[in-house]
């Protein structure tokens, strides 16, 4: 009796680690399919116009559609043609490698509605499945039919009503000021999303430097609650306790890094041009007149510093790329000082919109900085992952700026307003639409 009462305690102890073990793939699984779902929509948000868009079905835009389930290759295309791509390398990067017992379908359409939610309006949907087959262990004593596990995700490009998601984007998902303003005036015609769950998470404190609000934007939306310390207030009020927004910028390239043309670059009177290339140990300027050519500049360690109210600069059609390989640490933007600063970012090509762009790996902890410069103009995107930026005022309203950072700090009046040329979600390009989890 007792050697049987072992057997049945044992199967059940090991059945019950089978179920665990399911629940926990379950989850990883429902990780993947949210990953690639929302990959496959942000993909396809260059095919938006308005409240439409077109299946192309190819090409490095490519948005595919499809009314049937397409089977993830093995290999995915890397880089991705079309935006079905997309969402089976981040499924794959997620851990699970289409082949053997694991399957990793898409299906994505423009007309229809989406499965499950008929009563969303979209412009566009992509719904993933993830199913793979559980290795089996005290379970194979009673059944070799094998346990199945897998989750199912839905996302959609959903209109805005017409007018851009967003300016302002607060990756950090933690921190307490995740966004603070501080004796300032945001001023903003698309919206500030904050990611940061936390009480605090927007802290506005000091007098508004322009009339009675802190934030004049479309909307603001917070993950968790803002916290007023000051006497201004908001238009409209924060929406609070509302869910994260993705990364806008997460399917940007970074650009190759080359062969240094520059080593360690300072200039401090006189007048120059500096040319497109790898500039390793950063570029330093601390006076004179600089004029930067159309291009992209690679900052291999050293960073971007402007730092002399005898500095004048100035470069249109420009992209910064802040990294760093072996042997050189990554530097910071530091516009600073009082200088006269005005740049505009590409109006095409693979960095299309996009003024700065740091290394996702970036583990420098000093802070970025736009700041005092009352005399600067930027008509790009600030896109700093994983660290945080201080920005101060610019004086004019007309162009069109876009931050993408961890955290941020803004001191005195700023601008912001939609990139009509953009090529990114939320960031102008879409013209009205913004992607969402909906399943």
């Amino acid at each position: 009796m007792a050697t049987l009462l072992i057997i049945l305690v044992l199967s059940m102890m090991g059945l019950a680690m089978e179920t665990g073990m399911a629940f926990y793939i379950r989850q990883e699984a429902h990780a993947a399919a949210e990953s690639a779902a929302m990959a496959t929509v942000l993909a396809a948000m260059g095919s938006v116009s308005g409240s439409s868009m077109t299946c192309s079905g190819s090409g490095s835009a490519g948005t595919q559609c499809s009314s049937t389930a397409t089977t993830c290759a093995a290999s995915p295309n890397s880089p991705p043609q079309t935006n079905l791509d997309n969402g089976c390398l981040f499924a794959k990067q997620n851990g699970f490698t289409v082949g053997g017992n694991t399957v990793v379908k898409i299906t994505a359409n423009n007309t229809s509605p989406p499965p499950n939610n008929p009563n969303v309006s979209v412009i566009y949907w992509a719904q993933v499945s993830v199913a793979t087959r559980q290795p089996q262990l005290f379970s194979a004593l009673f059944s070799r039919s094998g346990l199945f596990t897998g989750a199912r995700a839905t996302a959609a490009i959903v209109s805005t009503g017409g007018g851009p998601s967003g300016c302002i984007y607060v990756l950090d998902k933690t921190a307490d000021r995740a966004m603070q303003v501080a004796g300032s005036t945001v001023t903003s015609t698309c919206g500030i999303f904050i990611n940061s769950s936390a009480t605090d998470a927007l802290e506005t404190e000091g007098n508004p430097s322009t009339g009675s609000y802190y934030i004049n934007s479309s909307s603001t939306s917070i993950v968790g609650h803002y916290q007023n310390n000051g006497q201004g207030s908001f238009n409209p009020t924060p929406l609070t306790g509302q869910t994260a927004v993705t990364d806008p910028l997460a399917n940007l390239q970074a650009p190759s890094v080359g062969s240094c043309a520059h080593t360690n670059y300072n200039w401090s009177q006189g007048t120059t041009t500096l040319s497109p290339g790898v500039y390793c140990g950063g570029i330093n300027i601390s006076g004179g007149t600089v004029t930067f050519s159309a291009g992209t500049y690679i900052l291999n360690g050293g960073g971007l510093t402007i730092d002399s109210a005898n500095t004048v600069a100035t470069g249109s059609g420009v992209s910064f790329y802040n990294t760093a390989t072996t042997g050189y640490s990554y530097g910071a933007l530091t516009i600073s000082g009082q200088p006269s600063v005005t740049f505009s970012a590409p109006t095409s090509g693979s960095l299309q919109g996009i003024f700065w762009f740091s290394d996702r790996n970036d583990t420098n902890t000093t802070q970025n900085q736009w700041n005092g410069a009352t005399n600067s103009s930027l008509q790009g995107t600030i896109y700093i992952p994983t660290a945080s930026l201080l920005y101060t005022g610019e004086s004019t309203s007309g162009t069109y700026t876009g931050i993408v950072v961890d955290k941020l700090e803004v001191n005195g009046a700023t601008n912001f307003k939609a990139d009509p040329t953009g090529q990114y979600t939320g960031l102008g390009g879409s013209g009205g639409a913004a992607a969402f989890l909906i399943e």
